[in-house]
């Protein structure tokens, strides 16, 4: 080998390692940008993710809300129909007073026929009483006519 051809060769050798260096450092400069790109993208989806669990929070919290205002008004229902239940009768226990109000409403009728036959019979009674007075009266006016007239 000679002289000529090692330097070429040295020149060569040290252009490509020049050429191997600055493409060494446009990969290192694209792997730097990707690095930060994909860090970039990572953080924003984690700031988002942040971001939904607080709206998912706070979601919750509003349904757990809803909820007990739903669950307070549903026991207060609850409540108001046991206590209606409570005052109420049963169906068969209804039934039997029902049946005793009938049998004394019936007694009653009859208490009350009874006592209009004997108000009927008194009033009568009366009626004989008085016309046999007022008979009485008219009769002994009339003897005393009578003799009145045949005295004169």
């Amino acid at each position: 080998m000679s002289d000529d051809q090692e330097t070429r060769d040295c020149k060569d050798f040290r252009f490509l390692l020049r050429i191997i260096d600055e493409r060494d450092r446009q990969y290192n400069i694209r792997f730097d940008a990707s690095e930060k790109l994909v860090e970039a993208e990572l953080r924003a989806l984690v700031d988002s993710r942040h971001a939904m669990m607080e709206s998912f929070k706070a979601a919750v919290a509003k349904a757990e809300q809803a909820q007990d205002a739903w669950n307070e008004t549903h026991n207060g229902l609850v409540r108001k129909m046991e206590d209606r239940d409570h005052q109420m009768m049963r169906r068969d226990e209804a039934l039997g007073k029902f049946e005793d109000l009938k049998a004394a409403i019936s007694a009653l009728q009859i208490n009350r026929g009874m006592q209009a036959g004997k108000a009927a019979g008194m009033n009568t009674g009366w009626g004989y009483i008085v016309g046999g007075v007022v008979l009485l009266a008219t009769i002994t006016n009339l003897i005393f006519l009578f003799i009145e007239r045949a005295s004169k």
